[in-house]
């Protein structure tokens, strides 16, 4: 009697998903939004544009599809919307490219480049590089794509060839601007034609056609996919380039003389072309050349 009341001792919070569950209940705290929320409300806004889109273009009255995409994996979203962007035989609208585009920005916002200017040259070729990487991450003034006659880009969407995976990360505007270049022609086997590179490190991308090898060189034609892709750059003060190995992948050329051609046609056309190259800045026209254009495969046409 007298003495001041004392509170009750509190009890211990539980341990394990007991106590995760405690804190739910005695500290209630904001959820945070996550990124894979927004990337599927992106991604879901895309594909249904696209199939709007398509639709409009197939002459058919515009429908929502019956499933609900908001219940589908980010990743299946991603692969339906690719393989809906392949197959398309048109151009999209402003709206449609300016939406992927975002899409693309979102997923390679964090990937690493390389700068090609970095590279360590041959011993004895103060011009030239061997690199084996990804191609699409390089820092360059151009890259070289191999390319197939109509130079629209792969159209198969599961296909890991460079083709389709310089179109797929550069954006719909690279396939926009090749199908406006080439208006329905085809683009002869050797020849060479410059865009830019929209949403790549890289300024430019040169689009050119190898030799398929079906038992006999054509080191001439193969060649020429060299001399056309330099003489393309230097039609558009392009001072730098990357270079696949053209033809080793799909047109199954033999590795071994593709580098060899490859190597000597850029030597002789540089001795060729002095005046285009300022022999004093060791960097100013820098070459570079891989074995393999991408890291998940080792030969790609």
């Amino acid at each position: 009697p007298g003495s001041l009341p004392t509170s009750p001792t509190p009890k211990p919070a539980p341990f394990g998903r007991a106590r995760r569950g405690y804190r739910k209940l005695t500290k209630p705290h904001k959820k945070r939004k996550s990124k894979a929320i927004d990337m599927q409300a992106l991604i879901v806004r895309a594909v249904l544009l696209t199939h709007r889109e398509r639709q409009k273009h197939e002459g058919l009255t515009p429908q929502t599809p019956d499933i609900d995409f908001n219940d589908v994996p980010v990743r299946q979203l991603r692969q339906h919307l690719r393989g809906m962007i392949v197959t398309a035989g048109f151009d999209f609208s402003e709206e449609l490219d300016s939406l992927i585009e975002s899409i693309l920005h979102e997923e390679q916002k964090d990937r690493t480049t390389v700068n090609a200017l970095e590279l360590k040259t041959i011993q004895g070729l103060p011009k030239i590089a061997l690199w084996r990487g990804d191609i699409t991450t390089l820092k360059i003034g151009a890259i070289v794509n191999a390319a197939n006659n109509q130079m629209l880009g792969c159209f198969q969407p599961s296909h890991i060839c460079i083709d389709n995976i310089i179109h797929s990360k550069a954006g719909p505007r690279l396939r926009k601007e090749c199908r406006a270049l080439m208006d329905g022609k085809e683009l002869p086997t050797g020849e060479a034609r410059i865009t830019k590179a929209y949403l790549l490190p890289a300024d430019h991308v040169v689009h050119t056609v190898g030799p398929v090898f079906q038992g006999k060189l054509e080191l001439d034609l193969l060649a020429k996919c060299y001399t056309n892709s330099l003489d393309a750059c230097v039609s558009q003060g392009v001072r730098s380039i990357a270079f696949c190995c053209i033809s080793t992948g799909l047109f199954r050329y033999p590795k071994k003389e593709a580098c060899i051609t490859a190597v000597k046609t850029i030597v002789a056309w540089l001795t060729r072309n002095p005046d285009k190259v300022d022999w004093h800045a060791r960097f100013l026209y820098f070459f570079v050349l891989f074995l393999c254009p991408t890291t998940r495969t080792n030969s790609e046409a």
